[in-house]
């Protein structure tokens, strides 16, 4: 008979959310509020996104959201298709700069989990018990992300 995995979720624990972003204005909130709800009754919630390229309203809610949430980081790198004309490189670049943030910071925040979200309209189904079903085993180092359809958008991960 198998071990039995005791839950690590206790109030004290800190989740830093992370992603990259580009003219999600009419998306962010409903998505961001979906994966912040999802955590907050467990985790302190923090949050860093990494923007560039929007041409809509993206930058001006990015404001407001950091107003609005102590704990609700960001930074424009600007209009990156010029000097970064192929699409998977300008994602990757703004990762880097997201674990750039992670190693820069770590050591004032102490983070205990990480999370890589996808904020432009993929996270309608999350929800507490979703998350929660992520913690009843402790035997994992990376949990990924699943779907009731069979799209996931892993493209840049592919590439």
């Amino acid at each position: 008979m198998g071990k039995k995995h005791e839950s690590v979720i206790c109030s004290n624990r800190r989740v830093l959310i992370v992603g990259t972003i580009s003219n999600v204005a009419t998306k962010l909130l409903a998505d961001f509020s979906s994966v912040k709800n999802s955590f907050s009754t467990d985790f302190e919630v923090f949050t860093f996104l990494v923007e560039s390229d929007s041409v809509d309203e993206t930058l001006p809610l990015l404001s407001k959201l950091s107003r609005l949430n102590g704990n609700f980081f960001y930074e424009s790198l600007g209009d990156l298709r010029y000097s970064l004309t192929d699409r998977v490189e300008r994602i990757r670049y703004c990762r880097n700069y997201y674990v750039k943030y992670i190693r820069d910071n770590f050591e004032n925040f102490k983070w205990d989990y990480i999370v890589v979200a996808d904020l432009d309209g993929m996270n309608g189904a999350l929800n507490q018990k979703a998350v929660r079903s992520c913690f009843s085993r402790l035997d994992w180092d990376c949990c990924l992300s699943n779907q009731t359809v069979g799209y996931y958008d892993i493209f840049a991960l592919r590439e």
